[in-house]
């Protein structure tokens, strides 16, 4: 896996985690 296909995986990965991450961490800061 070259450096630019490993960057755009980490970003989609990051994505996923903070859509899954967002709104738990809104309804404990609420």
């Amino acid at each position: 896996m070259n450096t630019r296909q490993h960057l755009a995986c980490a970003a989609d990965w990051l994505f996923a985690v903070g859509a899954e991450i967002a709104p738990l961490a809104v309804s404990i800061t609420a």
